[in-house]
């Protein structure tokens, strides 16, 4: 492969075939690559599958790529949702959804990334026993997130479905920097039963 960037779902899919993973990962707005780097590097038995509108971005999480010599990371340029619903029902086994924009203004809260449909969406994608992964600082929006999630299928992997500032979590730019202001984080992990 020439590059690890896709612009194409059908491209995408062809370089997916050709690594044939067991396990797939995917981040929905990876960003500069921080978070995708630390869970490819931990999770070598995954491929990741990050996933951002901008080619900048991409292409800075591809220099940490090569950095860091992985072999199991693929990017992909474009919506999340796209990317989502490209895959076959029952094929991710994590999904990652770190820090989404929250658009707090009521005429623009259309824009969330979470919903019924996009929820329900994730649910069919993911494994039996695959996990939804949803962090942000947003307190609002978590909890808006959270109502969407208690009428999903979703079982939630922690009592009353999350939990603040948890350790352990691979970090991303914006927690750090959200910790260095003590916001607190949000975090609520949504199993597939």
């Amino acid at each position: 492969m020439d590059s690890i960037i896709f612009d194409k779902l059908e491209e995408l899919a062809s370089a997916i075939t050709v690594l044939s993973p067991e396990r797939i990962g995917v981040e929905i707005g990876c960003g500069s690559g921080h978070f995708t780097v630390q869970v490819a590097l931990n999770k070598r038995d995954f491929l990741i599958i990050g996933c951002d509108l901008k080619k900048d971005r991409l292409e800075k999480t591809l220099k940490k790529v090569k950095n860091n010599e992985l072999n199991n990371v693929l990017l992909y340029r474009g919506k999340g949702e796209e990317l989502i619903s490209f895959f076959p029902d029952e094929s991710i086994s994590e999904l990652y959804v770190n820090f989404p924009d929250p658009w707090p203004k009521r005429r623009h809260m259309k824009r969330r990334f979470f919903n019924k449909s996009i929820v329900e969406l994730i649910y069919n994608k993911l494994k039996h026993q695959g996990i939804l992964y949803f962090v942000t600082d947003h307190e609002q929006y978590f909890f808006d997130v959270i109502e969407v999630f208690k009428e999903s299928r979703f079982v939630p992997v922690f009592e009353n479905y999350f939990t603040i500032n948890l350790d352990g979590y691979y970090s991303t730019l914006y927690m750090e920097k959200f910790k260095k202001e003590g916001k607190n984080i949000y975090f609520s992990f949504m199993k597939k039963i």
